[in-house]
């Protein structure tokens, strides 16, 4: 009973993506992806395979509505934050939106307001030219108050910094 129950919750997730994109390749391969990605979360699993879900699954099941699964995912990787936030799939494939929702999360897992800031501002370096534009948006998901004013001076009151105003409002 149970196998049937899950193969027809499958193929409804199936038929419901290949509605949304128009092509049956695709809802079963991103079906695939959803599937990958629980069976990470409830086992053992290396940070790597976690980005790569997390960055894969995150949109996918924002699109088929499956708020648990996303839930799940966020929450895995607030755990997880400090272990994978300097990692180069970290620095090169999160997207400035999922960052903006882990960074928002209360169970965020990180020694300090301090270190999550250095951390968005090594987000923001990796790929300085396209995240210029969404900079002001991840670093005002940052509690600056929390982090000591000597360091917040020295990352934002550069020449390249002082040329968005949306950051220097945020220090001002």
């Amino acid at each position: 009973m149970y196998c049937i129950v899950l193969y027809c919750i499958v193929l409804y997730c199936i038929v419901l993506y290949w509605f949304a994109v128009g092509s049956l390749q695709s809802a079963v391969q991103n079906l695939r992806f959803t599937l990958t990605g629980s069976r990470i979360l409830n086992s053992g699993f290396w940070p790597s395979k976690t980005l790569n879900s997390y960055r894969q699954l995150t949109p996918l099941a924002d699109l088929l509505g499956l708020k648990n699964l996303q839930e799940a995912m966020q929450r895995k990787m607030a755990s997880m934050y400090k272990e994978v936030c300097e990692t180069e799939e970290f620095l090169s494939q999160i997207n400035a939106d999922q960052l903006t929702n882990l960074l928002s999360r209360d169970d965020l897992s990180a020694p300090s307001e301090s270190f999550v800031f250095k951390s968005v501002m090594h987000w923001i370096k990796y790929k300085k030219e396209e995240r210029m534009a969404v900079a002001a948006k991840v670093i005002g998901t940052v509690s600056l108050g929390l982090v000591d004013i000597k360091e917040v001076i020295a990352e934002l009151n550069t020449e390249e910094m002082q040329r968005v105003p949306e950051i220097q409002a945020l220090v001002s």
